[in-house]
């Protein structure tokens, strides 16, 4: 009788070490109740023996030798990276529990199974666990002659045409990206275990030489005869927090990966003994814990999968409607087929065959026979949908984007309800103008399909006089007489909706006498000054200041200044003032506003600058304007 073996290697020594009877590599899976109960731990202790005992009773068969270190372990598991897989099984303990199973084959990669519901809702829900809702679920990627297909059963299913050269990405692919999104297109694969179960042996924190198991011995690693193939564990907890590790591989007898797991526990720190560094108390649960399992690998050459996809893609259209006013949390029958100027179509799939299909999203508008209607829309944002133009009726085809699968709709567009009607904002210093100066109104209504026409009264058409623009966006309103008048605009499609604004009127401003150069001259410090004022039409304008026969190489207050003015009837005033001399670095300014006599023939105002001395000067100026 074939005796089995036992091996015991430690982290350190990675050497081989006799087992006696029962020191099974137990689970820390074993040690409670968490879903683990079921992963590829358990161990068959009645055939242990200790390596003293295999003497002549062993078989004369030639034997697959056991690895005896945890680098030939690894160079074994990392091979099987490299080796054609046709499916597999896997368990998946992470944020959502997921257990099912994937076929992989040239054509495409099937996955399904079940997966935990974090939301605790109805639909869909199938009852296997007492404290848990789970949904069934399948994830389909592949090809044939002519398309690729993405089918997702809790989401959608989509397909692109199969092409040489890709124009729309949105159509088409090509068979080298189809076969790329395929490899990638399952999360559970050999790499999913292997990766992240080599941090149980490879992590920089981990105590060297400690099996945290309570009820074992310190041997992180153990090697077991199994049915001509090996089991491997491995046990470690980390120096840095209270985690333990434990990952198991099984191998065929030609060292195939045939199954594997791994378990990441978080333990609190005061069931973790400080010295040992062993689990207290076995039964107390982890703070957290991750587990990956695959199990059921089978390798091969690939075989095609022949999934039929046409439970999961509509074949007939039997009720669709299109519409831009439908509300679904308010569903009013009036407002199927019917659409509103200014608003893009949206297609309601109501029902179709087979029922089962998951691409109902993907059915648009394709066309219309009616453009001055319904068109395809001009908004780069909605380059893909058609929109209302005008009142009216079209025939628009919905069907989904390889126009394959058609339905013709009738649609009536009509004018949106007019929801919002004002004058834009005018500050109060601008609703103050003169006679036969003319003001702008902007008129603003939403939506914008909505019909804006509207109509204007004046309180006093004395005092204001208006004109409405052919598009009824704004309304030019010109000053007739002094006088106060309100100006009231009322849509004519709701009457309820009316702006309204107060305008006063005053005498024209006669400023012809400001227009023009003036000049004045000064004597300052024995120095003669000479300013030269400028106003213009554009209501510009500029000073410039120079000193004449001066004596001082020190002195110099030639300055020049620009600005803006205004004149209200009274007032002149100076904006926008910037001055400097003419080297630009001495500042020249203006103190105080300008004025003007009573009978308006002279303007006064002073003005400030500096020498290089840092000295400063002051001319107060008086220029006679024009009479």
């Amino acid at each position: 009788m074939k005796k089995i073996k036992l091996l015991l290697v430690s982290l350190t020594t990675l050497s081989l070490m006799a087992c006696n009877p029962g020191d099974e590599g137990s689970s820390q899976s074993d040690i409670n109740s968490n879903p683990t109960s079921d992963s590829l731990t358990e161990n068959d202790t009645s055939n242990e023996v200790s390596s003293e005992d295999s003497s002549e009773e062993e078989s004369s068969e030639e034997e697959t030798p056991l690895p005896k270190t945890l680098d030939e372990v690894v160079a074994l598991v990392n091979a099987s990276l490299d080796k054609s897989i046709t499916s597999l099984s896997f368990k998946d303990f992470s944020s959502t529990e997921k257990r099912g199973n994937v076929k992989f084959a040239d054509e495409g990669t099937l996955e399904q199974g079940i997966q935990e519901v974090k939301e605790n809702t109805d639909l869909f829900m199938i009852s296997k666990d007492a404290n848990k809702n789970y949904e069934d679920y399948l994830i389909y990627k592949g090809f044939d002659s002519n398309f690729y297909y993405d089918i997702n059963s809790n989401t959608t299913a989509e397909k692109y045409n199969l092409v040489e050269n890709v124009a729309d990405k949105n159509l088409e692919i090509t068979l080298e990206d189809a076969k790329s999104k395929i490899e990638n297109s399952s999360t559970y694969n050999l790499k999913w275990l292997i990766e992240k179960s080599k941090e149980t042996f490879t992590s920089n924190s981990i105590i060297e030489g400690v099996n945290p198991l309570p009820d074992k011995d310190d041997q992180m690693m153990i090697v077991r005869d199994d049915n001509g193939g090996f089991t491997f564990s491995f046990d470690s907890i980390s120096s840095l927090s209270s985690n333990t590790y434990h990952t198991v591989y099984k191998f065929d007898s030609e060292n195939n990966l045939v199954s594997g797991s791994y378990y990441y526990y978080s333990w609190k720190s005061t069931n973790i003994d400080s010295e040992s560094h062993k689990i207290i108390d076995s039964d107390q649960n982890p703070n957290s814990m991750i587990g990956r399992e695959l199990s059921n690998i089978v390798y091969g050459e690939e075989e095609s999968l022949n999934f039929d996809v046409s439970p999961y893609f509509i074949s007939e259209l039997s009720e669709v409607f299109v519409s831009t006013t439908y509300d679904s949390f308010r569903p009013d029958d009036g407002d199927k087929n019917k659409a509103e100027i200014g608003y893009t179509l949206d297609v309601y799939i109501v029902s179709y065959l087979p029922t089962t299909a998951l691409d109902a999203k993907s059915f648009k508008v394709l066309s219309s026979d009616n453009e001055d209607v319904i068109r395809k829309s001009t908004s780069a944002y909605n380059a893909d949908k058609f929109e209302a133009v005008a009142s009216g009726i079209a025939n628009v085809v919905v069907g989904d984007k390889f126009g394959l699968i058609t339905k013709i709709v009738e649609v009536t567009v009509v004018e949106p309800p007019l929801s919002s009607f004002n004058f834009v904002f005018i500050p109060d210093s601008q609703k103050t103008f003169q006679v036969d100066e003319s003001l702008i109104i902007q008129v603003n209504g939403s939506p914008a399909g909505a019909n804006k026409v509207f109509t204007v009264e004046v309180s006093d058409p004395n005092v204001i006089e208006y004109e409405i623009s052919e598009d009824y966006k704004s309304i030019k309103v010109t000053g007739v007489n002094p006088g106060t008048a309100t100006i009231t605009a009322t849509a004519t499609s709701d009457p309820s909706k009316i702006a309204s604004m107060n305008l006063t009127i005053i005498e024209k401003i006669y400023e012809d006498f400001l227009i023009g150069t003036f000049t004045y001259t000064a004597i300052i410090n024995n120095l003669t000054v000479v300013s030269t004022l400028t106003l213009n039409d554009d209501k510009t304008g500029s000073l410039e200041q120079v000193s004449i026969d001066h004596t001082s190489i020190y002195m110099s207050i030639n300055s020049t200044a620009t600005f803006n003015w205004s004149y209200n009837g009274e007032k002149v005033t100076f904006t926008n003032w910037i001055g400097y001399d003419t080297s630009g670095e001495l500042y020249f300014s203006i103190t105080g506003n300008p004025t003007l006599n009573a009978d308006k023939t002279q303007l006064t105002f002073k003005t400030r600058s500096y020498d290089y001395m840092d000295d400063k000067y002051e001319i107060q100026m008086v220029f006679d304007l024009n009479v």
